[in-house]
């Protein structure tokens, strides 16, 4: 079985920034913050194995690509299939309808 490539766009990146500054702001525990990025990672780094396990969305604007869900954010993210790359989109809380 062939491991696919994780690729984070810029906008991923961002997110997770933004996803340390709630967290860090809610719990005032930096650890707190950094353990709930490493959870999100280590959900991503996952799909290198099975990079299909999402479920596609039929709503929002990133319809068509698919998502996981990891504690209260969605990852949203497209397999290139030709190039064995996983590309991570974006990061939205839950609670997004994006």
């Amino acid at each position: 079985m062939d491991n696919y490539r994780i690729v984070l766009t810029p906008q991923s990146y961002k997110d997770l920034d933004d996803v340390y500054a709630v967290v860090l702001r809610l719990s005032a525990d930096k650890e707190t913050a950094r353990n709930y990025i490493e959870t999100i990672k280590a959900a991503i780094r996952k799909l290198t194995t099975f990079p299909k396990r999402g479920t596609i969305r039929t709503t929002g604007k990133f319809i068509g690509n698919r998502q996981i869900f990891v504690k209260e954010y969605t990852v949203i993210y497209r397999v290139d299939e030709p190039e064995k790359t996983v590309i991570i989109l974006t990061i939205k809380p839950k609670s997004n309808k994006t």
